[in-house]
């Protein structure tokens, strides 16, 4: 009895160690890089087209997280976030109804609540990413090294830092989860077993940058009768519109290549 009250204490220590190892671990990578991790605030006007008709414009307002990628300013984020007609329109496209936007404005709200004018300078609504400027080529912010990356392993613990909205003074919000799965084609990505902010950087517990979280559309399949329904759009809002995934730095980096200087 003695002996196995011995063994219990020793369990109960070693846990303990580990739990205050996790959290010292965690702090290190969120006190490096949460301030790399901004918010974007759009306007957009948005519209519809069904049979030919053209609805009025109507301007909304969309918030969602961004990564700082290089010191140039550079954001990623998720392109749906931030025009979720887009959402609509991979999802419903060929049933004949449309919906249609224009993004009018971009500011980009800093760690000090400070904001600054923001330009699009790539988009790739494939990967549902957008990367966004400052307007001001002299500013320079703090950011994330897509080169110091990592793959990670099924069931390996990750990191995503995120920022509240505005009525919670976008205070930093820390999420850990588990890679569940891992996707190789037709490009690599990685589901977390919880999801995380769109937009938002996904760490290692050891403070390498595994990707950006960003959300993998589902198109709705093709049916018997190509006309648009309500129906249709319940059932597809049932199974959910997209998966939250995490796009490799590695492929982020690819595509921010691609961004015209």
């Amino acid at each position: 009895m003695k002996k196995a009250f011995l063994v219990l204490l020793c369990l109960a220590f070693v846990v303990g160690v580990y739990a205050q190892v996790e959290k010292e671990a965690v702090k290190k990578v969120v006190d490096t890089y949460k301030n790399a991790v901004v918010t974007v605030r759009v306007l957009v006007k948005e519209w519809s087209v069904f049979q030919g008709q053209e609805t009025s414009k109507e301007e909304m307002k969309y918030e969602a997280m961004g990564t700082v990628i290089d010191k140039n300013g550079t954001i990623a984020t998720s392109s749906s976030s931030i025009d979720p007609s887009k959402v609509f329109q991979q999802m419903f496209g060929e049933s004949g109804y449309q919906m249609k936007s224009e993004i009018t404005g971009v500011k980009i709200i800093l760690p000090d609540n400070k904001e600054i004018d923001g330009k699009i300078v790539l988009r790739d609504d494939k990967l549902d990413l957008v990367f966004i400027r400052p307007t001001d080529k002299s500013i320079q912010l703090e950011c994330v090294d897509l080169d110091n990356s990592a793959e990670p392993e099924l069931i390996d613990e990750v990191i995503g830092i995120q920022r509240l909205g505005e009525e919670q003074d976008r205070a930093i919000f820390v999420s850990l989860s588990k890679i569940g799965g891992i996707v190789n084609k037709p490009r690599k990505y990685f589901l977390p077993m919880t999801g995380f902010s769109p937009g938002s950087p996904i760490f290692t517990m050891d403070g390498k940058l595994i990707g950006i979280c960003l959300a993998l559309i589902r198109k709705q399949q093709e049916e018997s009768e190509s006309s648009f329904s309500p129906f249709r759009v319940f059932s597809m809002l049932q199974s959910g519109p997209f998966s939250l995934v995490i796009l490799p730095a590695k492929t982020v980096k690819e595509s921010a290549g691609q961004i015209k200087e």
